[in-house]
């Protein structure tokens, strides 16, 4: 969460800088940007496409409950 407020913010100013605000490194920053995405992340990522198919199979007549089992 951190880094993606640093990294939203660097085109409008210099990441050592923006980096003081949430109080992480420049360093740990660069290194956030190069590690490739967790598979929890990517799942996460993939869900609400996953989710919105179920509930259109059902014709739009499953809950919560229902999607989710």
């Amino acid at each position: 969460m951190k880094h993606r407020f640093v990294d939203e913010r660097r085109q409008l100013w210099p990441v050592r800088i923006i980096c003081r605000v949430p109080g992480v490194s420049p360093s740990g920053h660069y290194a956030w940007r190069r590690r490739p995405e967790s598979g929890r992340a990517a799942a996460n990522h993939a869900l609400p496409a996953e989710i919105r198919a179920v509930h259109a199979e059902s014709g739009g007549a499953y809950g919560a409950p229902r999607v989710q089992a």
